[in-house]
């Protein structure tokens, strides 16, 4: 992953982004996001590398799927990890939807801004919303730009 510049630029660097799309199996359908937080958590031996907070009532709900759509950083909370040096940070935004079915639960979710330089190897995905969560470990594979998570 490539570093900020040292001086501020006239429109934010993106930072890293993370991209994830699973079903959560044997979730409540659905999950209560008017009066429960949504936690998401990417992690590597060393700890949390980003944990992302979504305020309970920030999704709306339309049909079978909940949404939150995030441009500035009010929505979509990065706790830890996101990019920035010195006076310099990356720009917050990114989407997380939830979509409930006869399957289960879905999730998507695309955050940008993110610091996630030093993930490699094996990691692990949590996801979780008031008394329900779900842990999944992955594999990294690449390096630089192109990391992938299996």
């Amino acid at each position: 992953m490539r570093p900020l510049p040292s001086a501020p630029p006239k429109k934010p660097d993106k930072g890293d982004v993370l991209t994830l799309k699973t079903r959560l199996a044997g979730w409540p359908t659905p999950p209560d996001l008017a009066s429960e937080d949504v936690y998401a958590r990417l992690a590597d031996g060393n700890g949390a590398l980003a944990l992302l907070r979504i305020p309970a009532g920030k999704f709306a709900t339309k049909g079978k799927h909940s949404r939150v759509r995030d441009k500035d950083g009010s929505a979509i909370q990065v706790v830890t990890g996101h990019k920035e040096s010195g006076a310099v940070s990356a720009g917050f935004g990114g989407t997380m939807t939830f979509a409930s079915n006869k399957g289960g639960t879905a999730l998507k979710l695309r955050v940008q801004g993110l610091d996630l330089g030093r993930l490699s190897g094996s990691a692990s995905v949590t996801i979780a919303v008031g008394p329900h969560s779900a842990t999944a470990p992955v594999t990294v594979r690449g390096s630089g730009k192109s990391r992938r998570l299996y």
